[in-house]
């Protein structure tokens, strides 16, 4: 888990953006490792996320990006907050790493309106809305019509892309692991916490992690006790150390829904029709952006309140796939034009967007 920054979600950016790339990468594992690599590399590539948030310290980067001083390119990045009224307060390493790479950087590609409001804020200005990488793993540029006709489709295996333990979503994840259950056919697939992978495991637990899981079962999740959840869990659960293996899984289930951002991008990419339960920033820019289909968390709770009406939400969706794969158009074509500007070459999979 440590290895994916405690989320596999990660694993989705990671795996997306050295597919956009025709060239050879260094996989850049601290500063010692950037020290030895100086002069032998003519671009550093960040795969961004949501690291524009109070408890983020970007300060390790920047000093890397500073020792190279080779041009930058980052892809996907990310501010998250609650509401869109306020910007999240940065750490001074935070601050440092954006103007590193700002002034090595013909444009940051970022995932919204709202991250790029913020950077502007902080005086940087040379950023692109590019959503993320991901939204191009499949090379299909058809995909949205493909995807249009299965959103009315009967659910026959559902995946639930969940296990997000936030007290905003606490119903809504209830109201899922509720539905996973009572339908009897599908998987809710976990990314996050470790315990929820460590309970799947059998792993172990020491006092503080029994504890932690019979709150996150009781508490936040409803269940009787831990081991009615670790029962659920091993019933129901999977989880994905790669994306190829993840991909497979979810182009086996006939529809995907929850509040994990990347869960859904990544079953839209396995042609599963999904809907996204949003509930911050981050995740409703992205799906704005990328045009993925999606409901506020307050909004799924208190309409999607019975089991017929959640089974309805993708039906309701009036999912254009016209609209989705011009998107996807529009959007290679901004990546594009920052390519060509660091004479990058891209690879086939990337090329038959914006050919």
């Amino acid at each position: 888990m440590k290895k994916t920054g405690n989320n596999t979600g990660n694993l989705a950016y990671w795996y997306s953006v050295p597919r956009m790339f025709d060239a050879k990468f260094h996989i850049i594992q601290g500063m010692a490792h950037a020290i030895a690599l100086k002069g032998k590399v003519d671009l550093f590539v960040f795969p961004a996320s949501n690291q524009l948030n109070p408890n983020s310290d970007m300060g390790a980067i920047a000093d890397i990006v500073e020792e190279l001083d080779v041009p930058c390119l980052v892809i996907g990045l990310g501010a998250q907050s609650d509401n869109e009224a306020t910007f999240p307060e940065l750490k001074n390493g935070t601050l440092r790493f954006l103007q590193s790479v700002a002034k090595r950087s013909p444009a940051i590609l970022c995932r919204g309106e709202y991250t790029k409001r913020l950077l502007n804020n902080l005086g940087i200005f040379n950023v692109v809305v590019g959503g993320c990488s991901t939204v191009f793993i499949n090379g299909n540029k058809n995909l949205g019509v493909r995807l249009e006709d299965k959103f009315n489709r009967p659910i026959s295996r559902l995946n639930i892309a969940s296990g997000q333990v936030n007290p905003a979503v606490q119903q809504v994840e209830r109201d899922l692991l509720n539905l996973l259950e009572s339908i009897g056919c599908g998987s809710y697939t976990i990314q996050h916490p470790p315990i929820l992978f460590k309970a799947l495991m059998n792993q172990n637990l020491d006092a503080s992690e029994a504890t932690l899981t019979e709150n996150l079962a009781q508490r936040f999740l409803g269940v009787k006790d831990g081991a009615a959840l670790v029962n659920f869990l091993r019933k129901f659960s999977v989880f994905h150390g790669d994306i190829d293996s993840w991909l497979t899984s979810l182009s086996l289930h006939s529809h995907s829904v929850g509040t994990r951002i990347h869960g859904n991008i990544l079953a839209l990419q396995a042609e599963t029709p999904a809907v996204c339960i949003t509930t911050d920033t981050r995740t409703r820019e992205l799906c704005n952006v990328l045009k993925v289909p999606s409901v506020e968390s307050l909004t799924f709770s208190d309409i999607y309140n019975t089991k017929e009406k959640m089974l309805s939400i993708f039906s309701e969706f009036n999912f254009s796939g016209k609209e989705f794969d011009n998107n996807r158009l529009r959007l290679a074509n901004i990546y594009w034009d920052v390519f060509k500007s660091l004479d990058v070459k891209v690879s086939k999979n990337f090329k038959c967007f914006i050919s």
